[in-house]
Order: C-alpha cells, then structure tokens, then sequence
C-alpha cells in the first residue's frame, strides 16, 4: 500500500504540503491503476503495477494531514500488510533508536521491536502533524496512539528517519518523552 499525504480541497493543491498526493497521482497514471473510490476516508484505487506485476492499492486520505491516521490506520488493518513486507524497506544494517532507549541495529531486531509495540495495544496508528524531506532525511512530527483496553494512549513523537540512494531507511530516530508514556500505560 502506497499513501500519498496531502490536505484535500482545491486551494491546497499546489501546496507543498501535497507532494504525496503529486506523487501517488503519477504512479497511478504510470500504473494505469483505475479511477480511485472512495474508501477509508479517502480515496483509493487497487491494480497490478503492469501485466503480470504485483499488486499494489494507492491511498490518498481525504483528512487533513494532521488526521490522516484515520485513513491510513484502517486501511492498513484491511489490508492485513504483513510486517516482514514493511521491514522490508530497511537495510539490512539499519539502526531504529527510540530514543530514551537503547538503539536496535539490523533489520530482524527493528522487526522484533515493532512486533513487540504493535503487540502492546489493540491496534497501532500514528497522527502525523508534519512532514519534511531535506535529500535523504525525512523528519515527522506526530502522535503515536496505542488505544487499549478502551484507553488511547498518545504519545507525541519526533522522528528522523535517513534513507539510502535505493530508498531504504538506513537510520530511524525518535524522540518521545518515557515518562509521559509509562503514566499513561500504567494509568
């Protein structure tokens, strides 16, 4: 699954903001993928890349981009995309640092420390509030929610993310607050 973020309504859509959008519209024209339908608060289109080629569905919220989480979360859940696939797009020796704690290298570790948050809560899914790319670093700014028990833990979060030439994330940086998180798990 392909998410192009953007805010929707004409007025923003030279914006820079909407890059993804740009970008999701050009590979679904690449693609030849059929008109999208509205889905997930959004809209969506699902296709094969070429003949023969592997599947591949284009999302592009219709939340504003500091909501596309609404979008995004379900959809991915639909989609049931396998971890392993999503881990696939690290390098081999990439490091994920979560900052407070200790940095996890190579790409079998980052998949077991996700399986462990992703195994914390009912479901996982994150708020993003803003997006930068300077080359190859990729900076966020988001709200992590962990809803469990009927509780949605938030947690916001600073991320950094740095990626090679064949666009796979060599380094993964967030920055959160411990203590914030802990009460509200423990709360």
């Amino acid at each position: 699954m392909i998410v192009g973020l953007g805010n929707p309504g004409p007025e923003y859509a030279r914006s820079p903001h909407n890059v993804g959008f740009r970008v999701a519209g050009a590979l679904v024209d690449r693609w030849q993928l059929p008109k999208a339908k509205k889905k997930f608060a959004g809209e969506l289109t699902e296709g094969r890349t070429g003949p023969g080629g592997p599947r591949v569905a284009v999302l592009r919220p219709q939340t504003y981009m500091n909501e596309s989480g609404r979008s995004v979360g379900p959809a991915r859940g639909s989609f049931k995309l396998d971890l392993d696939r999503i881990v696939g797009f690290f390098t081999d020796d990439a490091v994920y640092h979560n900052i407070p704690l200790d940095p996890i290298l190579g790409r079998d570790n980052i998949r077991d420390t996700i399986a462990m948050f992703l195994g914390m809560a009912d479901k996982v899914w994150f708020e993003t509030l803003h997006i930068v790319a300077d080359g190859p670093l990729v900076m966020t700014e988001r709200i992590d929610h962990f809803p469990k028990d009927g509780r949605d833990i938030a947690l916001p979060v600073m991320g950094a993310f740095e990626v090679n030439g064949d666009g796979k994330i060599t380094a993964w940086r967030d920055y959160f607050d411990m203590n914030q998180f802990t009460n509200q798990m423990n709360g």
